[in-house]
């Protein structure tokens, strides 16, 4: 459980350096959660939602896409 603990918090420092310079797409952030932790698509997807969930992050679309962004 504690090896679980230490990778989420790591995507959540990864996910909150990329999103400090703005807002991504899914697709934007999927990419660069794969080249750094090797997370695939849905694992990235599954703990962006739980990040909205918690009030981290804010989740808006444009046309079909998830744009996400820190929580102000």
């Amino acid at each position: 459980m504690v090896a679980v603990e230490h990778h989420d918090d790591q995507f959540v420092l990864a996910v909150r350096s990329l999103l400090k310079v703005g807002s991504m797409s899914t697709k934007e952030i999927v990419t660069a959660i794969d080249t750094d932790m090797n997370f695939s698509y849905q694992m990235t997807r599954n703990r962006l939602e739980e990040l909205v969930d918690s009030g981290i992050l804010a989740k808006q679309y444009r046309g079909r896409e998830a744009i996400y962004s820190l929580q102000r």
